[in-house]
């Protein structure tokens, strides 16, 4: 409801000022109880309530006391009364009320607001103060006003960029104070489409974060790069606490790189509801995430398409030397240079996701050599394996692995998938409760002798069908900022094709 509340309010902000304001009581232009109003402030941390977040000591955000909220009208009643910098009459008196019950559907600041906002706009400039009416150029300009890391937010208002955002040469750092304090940068309160930021290629990513750039998210932006060797968002060294929520990450070579250095681990990285696409290095390997000695770090609801386009070192995600505690949950992948997903080092839960002609959906191990690759244990259960192309493999449980693979369903409609599972000299593989669909399709392919630690589960059934829908990558990929509906629910589909005779 707040998601279609927002879309509407955008559509209808050009018509605020034509718009009657109930009469009755004197009103309080003060939300946030800060003392200063009518201000940006208000209006900001007004859409952050509406949203979702929580402020105990805000205002009412039911404007017109109708007992429903958050309601357009509300909204559009408080965008004409601070435009006004009157109430245009008198309106029912406004009462405080415990917002922190409310379901965050699109949280900006975590448990507060921040302690300073500021506004980038396409018509700029980074001579202004940054304010909402007088906004910078760039995240740049806004970032050189803070010196330090700091707990606040930058909202970036749409329309198209060419900037980067990486500070890493300068003295001037930026990054949030905790997890629940944190620097966001993000698409400007009420908008219906993400701001682009197109990459320049002189840089070496989007957005870099290194070592104490520490606790930044980013919400609803478009990053657009040319395939070459960027990455558009990068954590390096000892970064932490990074978020991506609701982005779309187009072009370069990866589209989220994590890689601790010389003994240093990214730790605790959270990308969600984000599309990643077109990562296609014409040089060398490219991934839609390349994931290297870091830990805690879960993509979840996301989108890979069409990601590497090299060899079998392509993929959609790439977990790699040594990582802990990594998950993908409930993404689909569809269309990879070769893999989905590789996982090789460490251990990993892999859950719930649709894996669309792939010609592997996921690596496990390494299929050179015991020597060449990293201990790898881990879950990969109930995922949709689904029109797989050549060499037409499900899983390859592979050397240097122990892993756990089980209600997972391999459908294939042609004549290019081989076998669910593919067997290279793995040590402690348990492989159960799997089914296997199509045409020409053996359950495992064994390139040597099962070791005494393996166990592999015929299928409960195996035979052809040809009803399973085509997935409307289309769709999928074109999400709009904001929207996430059953449509994209990978568990909906998993289940219906589960269901097909």
């Amino acid at each position: 409801m707040r998601r279609n509340a927002l879309v509407l309010l955008a559509g209808t902000i050009c018509s605020l000022l034509a718009f009657p304001v109930q009469a009755s009581q004197p009103c309080d232009l003060d939300f946030n109880n800060d003392g200063v109003f009518p201000s940006d402030l208000d209006t900001t941390t007004f859409f952050q309530v509406f949203a979702g977040a929580m402020c105990p000591t805000c205002d009412d955000i039911d404007i017109n006391n109708d007992g429903a909220y958050p309601e357009t009208i509300d909204a559009l009643i408080f965008l004409q009364r601070m435009a006004t910098n009157s109430c245009d009459g008198e309106s029912p008196a406004i009462k405080p009320r415990d917002n922190s019950s409310m379901q965050v559907v699109a949280q900006v600041a975590e448990t507060e607001p921040p302690t300073w906002i500021r506004w980038v706009a396409p018509w700029g400039d980074n001579a202004n103060p940054g304010t909402q009416s007088q906004p910078f150029a760039t995240v740049q300009g806004a970032l050189l006003r803070s010196n330090r890391s700091s707990f606040g937010t930058i909202y970036i208002m749409p329309g198209e960029y060419t900037m980067a955002i990486q500070w890493q040469y300068d003295s001037i750092g930026f990054g949030g104070e905790s997890a629940d304090r944190p620097l966001v940068i993000g698409a400007a309160p009420g908008s219906t489409t993400r701001p682009i930021l197109n990459v320049p290629n002189t840089v070496s990513a989007g957005l870099r974060l290194v070592n104490d750039t520490n606790f930044v998210q980013v919400r609803g932006l478009e990053f657009r790069a040319t395939p070459n060797h960027q990455a558009i968002i990068a954590a390096i060294g000892t970064a932490h606490g990074l978020v991506v929520d609701d982005c779309v990450l187009v072009g370069g070579a990866n589209g989220v790189s994590l890689q601790g250095l010389d003994g240093q681990i990214v730790r605790d990285v959270l990308v969600k509801r984000t599309i990643i696409k077109d990562q296609r290095n014409p040089d060398s390997h490219s991934q839609g995430a390349y994931v290297s000695a870091s830990e805690n770090v879960v993509f979840e609801d996301c989108v890979f398409y069409n990601n590497g386009n090299r060899d079998t070192f392509c993929q959609g995600i790439y977990f790699v030397h040594g990582n802990y505690n990594r998950a993908a949950r409930n993404c689909w992948f569809g269309d990879p240079g070769f893999a989905g997903i590789q996982a090789r080092g460490g251990n990993f839960e892999i859950t719930g996701n649709v894996f669309e002609r792939c010609g592997n959906a996921i690596g496990i191990g390494h299929p050179m050599s015991a020597s060449a690759g990293i201990w790898t244990s881990g879950t990969f259960a109930n995922n949709l394996i689904a029109s797989p192309v050549y060499p037409g493999w499900g899983v390859a449980v592979q050397r240097m692995n122990c892993a756990n693979v089980y209600n997972n369903i391999f459908f294939s409609n042609s004549s290019e998938g081989q076998a669910f599972v593919r067997q290279a000299g793995s040590i402690c593989a348990n492989i159960y409760s799997n089914e296997v669909r199509g045409w020409g399709l053996t359950f495992a392919n064994n390139s040597g002798p099962l070791s005494s630690g393996e166990s592999i589960q015929i299928p409960v059934s195996e035979w052809a069908t040809d009803q399973r829908p085509d997935v409307g990558w289309d769709h999928l990929t074109t999400r709009r900022l904001g929207v996430w509906d059953a449509t994209y629910e990978t568990q909906n589909y998993i289940n219906y094709c589960r269901q097909l005779p």
